[in-house]
């Protein structure tokens, strides 16, 4: 049985969570509390999703997290490894 380690699930939810999204734009608090994930943990894991490449951020009052590349092309073992 493969461990996923809870840092990853959470990630996996979060790339989940913005594929599905009718909003272009998702604000951290949103995805945090529909998801049950801790704010501060999430916009740690978010944080790190953004430095491989896997989403983008868009800062100020309308600002949040978006996919930086279309769901098709984003691989499971990528946002593991992040």
């Amino acid at each position: 049985m493969l461990k996923i380690s809870t840092k990853s699930q959470y990630g996996l939810r979060a790339i989940v969570y913005l594929a599905t999204s009718k909003e272009k734009i998702n604000p951290l608090r949103a995805i945090s509390k529909k998801e049950g994930i801790s704010f501060d943990y999430l916009e740690k894991i978010l944080s790190k999703l953004e430095k491989t490449g896997l989403v983008k951020a868009k800062k100020g009052v309308l600002g949040g997290y978006f996919l930086a590349k279309t769901p098709k092309k984003i691989k499971i073992a990528e946002i593991l490894k992040a």
